[in-house]
């Protein structure tokens, strides 16, 4: 039997997934996709959830006009692991449930990071840039191998890159709010403030939610402190980094940048990316073929799962 309530996936990539699309309709048989193959902007949203009683939400935020208009939503099953776009005080007061499976992409984004460190260092991403520019020029970067990085924010996706540097033999500084027992995660890892991981790192990795205490959490005051030649890698959430700071940073100091994500989503020509020491990619970190089933399966099963329970009662 499927379930007959309406329900609204907000994600473009979920929808152009044939499997999470088949099986989706195998539970539930009044589903509107986004095939605009864009993020529903936020004045926008509404409109696309009218009627819906659940969503399968992705980037999209669910503002107070959102809930206000949307009467009939009951549930939100989030697409991903950010939950930064989603009000849990507003759901709550108007009794909509929300339902997430934090780490079910970390393998997928901790890979992305492994890349970046190893595509800059190695300098493979300038050397491809040069011999499609018909120049050869040989200059094979440096190892990361036994080298410091510093990661900011060890939940799940910061535990998994800690797992994977395992072969490298890295120095690892790690900062979280959560206290945190070094000894029960493994060698050659130390408790850091953010002053000491900008000082020492060759490589600093973000992991942080975005919110109001980490909005422009990095700024002058941290990046001014960075080695030369050192790498900064944000594939949290855009506006953990003050851009404009990180601009002027970059005209004073030799430091390398690779970002994932970005304060305004789609960024495309701006005069960040056409920096040469910057590393840029559309917000892939979560995207890889298994971590799209994955995330497009954990929320199908919570919407599942949530109109079989009603069922039951």
């Amino acid at each position: 039997m499927k379930f007959r309530n309406k329900v609204v996936v907000t994600s473009p990539s979920f929808y152009k997934n044939d499997i999470l699309r088949f099986e989706l309709e195998d539970s539930f048989e009044n589903i509107t996709y986004n095939k605009s193959g864009r993020n529903i902007p936020e004045s926008e949203v509404h409109h696309f959830l009218s009627g819906a009683e659940a969503v399968i939400l992705g980037l999209e935020r669910i503002s107070k006009e959102t809930i206000n208009k949307c009467p009939e939503l009951r549930m939100i099953s989030k697409y991903g692991v950010g939950i930064n776009n989603i009000d849990f005080d507003l759901t709550e007061s108007k009794n909509v449930k929300v339902f997430w499976t934090p780490g079910v992409n970390k393998r997928s984004v901790a890979e992305l990071v492994l890349g970046y460190m190893l595509g800059v260092s190695r300098n493979i991403f300038n050397s491809t840039s040069l011999m499609r520019s018909g120049y050869w020029d040989k200059n094979g970067g440096h190892q990361i191998s036994g080298k410091t990085i510093g990661i900011i924010g060890c939940g799940n996706i910061g535990m998994d890159l800690i797992s994977i540097l395992k072969p490298f033999n890295m120095k690892i500084l790690i900062n979280d709010i959560i206290s945190l027992d070094v000894k029960d995660i493994a060698q050659n890892i130390k408790l850091a403030g953010l002053e000491e991981i900008f000082i020492e790192s060759d490589f600093i990795s973000i992991h942080v939610p975005f919110n109001k205490d980490t909005e422009n959490l990095i700024g002058s005051n941290f990046l001014s402190l960075m080695k030369e030649d050192a790498l900064l890698i944000n594939t949290s959430r855009g506006g953990i980094i003050n851009e404009k700071v990180l601009l002027e940073v970059l005209e004073k100091k030799s430091i390398y940048v690779a970002l994932d994500v970005f304060e305004v989503e789609p960024q495309i020509g701006t005069k960040l990316l056409t920096n040469t020491r910057v590393f840029g990619t559309p917000h892939i970190g979560g995207a890889s073929s298994e971590a799209i089933l994955a995330m497009g399966r954990a929320a199908i099963h919570h919407l599942i799962k949530f109109y079989s329970e009603l069922n039951d009662k």
